[in-house]
């Protein structure tokens, strides 16, 4: 029988930056009864990976899904640095081949070695030795093996709701899609009219706004009023029997007037709230943004608790990865902390990176680093900004026009507040709204101007043409303890 299985291994440590060299192949080894470990040499690396699949080529860049396990770090007495990353869920024989490929970071930025392959033509035990197989001797190994020896734990700052113990290097969170819509554990849709403080042209709901394809979430916009009939803007929507905003409120239910219209465009949004949340970590997912005038992307970290507050987001929105779906914004791409609602603080925490093409035009691997020192954003492995966060903020926020019992809120936490809270995974799409756009020309509508969606609405066949393909594209999510 030939036993196909995906392999990825990782540890994530801390070290000193050095001069860089090529990545030398590491040393595979094939372990009795199960198991496979892989040995690379160090180069004062700060973070090794390594992707794989047994018996299967693995596609180019693609992440594994098995439980991931830190057996070893380099140790600084040793003459001889490595790292020593294991699975050891998976049992090879005679023959199996092993497709791999390495990603290393160093210097804040990420080094690959593509194309690896290792054939067994020995199993060995723990102690080094050959294994000899004897089948009148052997039986199967256990189906139910501990996916982490943990030998060596390193403490992890990060803490996940419901957890304890968590090792330094654990994913704690994997989500990759694979499922049908229905099957998604993880995740739960909103159900709401959004309001404040930005107030977007869309409503949130479930049905046919997102679904799983091929292994990807897929998250699309759609005119209310071909969903219903023509004129549904101009009328009522009742959300209530299944709401998840607050109820009686008009984030559940909405009556057109005058110049103010339903929202006239039908989104989706999920979020993990329900089922996990966490406080520091790396994020990881890989994504293709949607395409199109005034589509916002939703790729975020929220608050559980809104422990500082609720409004125009004293307790925080981390945000993964933005880029408008415009073709004048979409070259920009941000993520970063927004801890107001108004500019210039809103984006005075957030980092930009400007691509040579479109972020829209092909998936990319986009990374958040959070911990007790601030966050550190990444695409396809390349560092393009930090952020610090402690008591400055508070003294940084007043100077740009936050009102002071806002800000002064957050000296009741830690130096890290409010960015000190579990938060959760949330993705969706917006359109439109107050304050992610600026008033430029050709914008057919005014930040906070009381006919903003109606506007909105009746330039419609100006936007409506330009969304080729305006559907967001998640291909996976991940979170490591840190």
């Amino acid at each position: 029988m030939v036993h196909n299985y995906v392999v990825f291994v990782s540890v994530f440590i801390v070290t000193t930056v050095a001069q860089q060299h090529p990545i030398v192949s590491p040393f595979v080894q094939a372990l009795h009864p199960r198991g496979l470990k892989f040995v690379v040499s160090d180069d004062n690396y700060t973070m090794v990976n390594i992707y794989g699949s047994v018996n299967q080529e693995i596609p180019k860049f693609q992440p594994g899904h098995l439980h991931l396990c830190s057996i070893r770090k380099p140790k600084k007495t040793s003459k001889s640095k490595a790292w020593v990353l294991r699975d050891n869920t998976v049992s090879l024989k005679i023959g199996d081949r092993v497709y791999f490929w390495l990603s290393v970071f160093k210097d804040d930025k990420e080094i690959r070695k593509m194309n690896e392959e290792f054939r067994v033509y020995h199993i060995y035990n723990e102690d080094g030795s050959k294994h000899i197989n004897n089948p009148l001797l052997e039986a199967e190994p256990d189906t139910d093996v501990d996916a982490c020896l943990n030998r060596e734990c390193e403490d992890s700052w990060t803490e996940v709701q419901g957890r304890v113990a968590i090792c330094k290097g654990n994913l704690v969170f994997n989500e990759d899609f694979s499922k049908a819509k229905s099957g998604l554990k993880n995740w739960t849709p909103e159900v709401y009219f959004p309001e404040g403080p930005d107030y977007p042209f869309n409503v949130y709901t479930v049905g046919e706004t997102y679904n799983t394809v091929n292994g990807k979430l897929v998250i699309k916009p759609l005119l209310l009023d071909n969903y219903y009939h023509e004129g549904m803007v101009f009328e009522e929507l009742d959300l209530t029997k299944i709401c998840t905003g607050r109820l009686d409120t008009t984030e559940c239910e909405r009556r057109a007037g005058g110049a103010s219209i339903l929202p006239p465009v039908m989104t989706a949004k999920v979020t993990t709230r329900q089922r996990f949340s966490f406080k520091y970590g790396r994020v990881e997912v890989r994504a293709k943004l949607p395409k199109g005038d005034w589509l916002v992307p939703e790729i975020n970290l929220e608050p559980r608790s809104h422990t500082y507050g609720n409004g125009r987001y004293v307790s925080g929105l981390i945000r993964v990865a933005f880029s408008p779906g415009n073709s004048a914004h979409a070259r920009t791409l941000q993520a970063g902390p927004v801890l107001y609602s108004e500019r210039p603080f809103r984006t005075a925490l957030v980092r930009e990176k400007v691509g040579s093409e479109e972020w829209y035009r092909e998936y990319h691997n986009y990374t958040l680093l959070w911990n007790r020192e601030g966050i550190k954003v990444y695409v396809n492995g390349e560092n393009y900004g930090a952020v610090a966060i402690n008591r400055s903020l508070v003294d940084q926020a007043k100077a740009q026009g936050v009102p002071a019992d806002y800000a002064d809120r957050w000296t009741s936490g830690t130096q890290l507040a409010p960015l000190d809270e579990l938060f959760y995974i949330s993705i969706g799409l917006r359109v439109g709204g107050s304050n992610d756009f600026p008033d430029d020309p050709g914008k057919p509508y005014k930040n906070h101007e009381i006919k903003a969606m109606l506007k909105f609405w009746e330039a419609k066949d100006k936007w409506l043409s330009t969304w080729e393909d305006a559907s967001l594209k998640v291909d996976c999510v991940k979170v490591y303890a840190v």
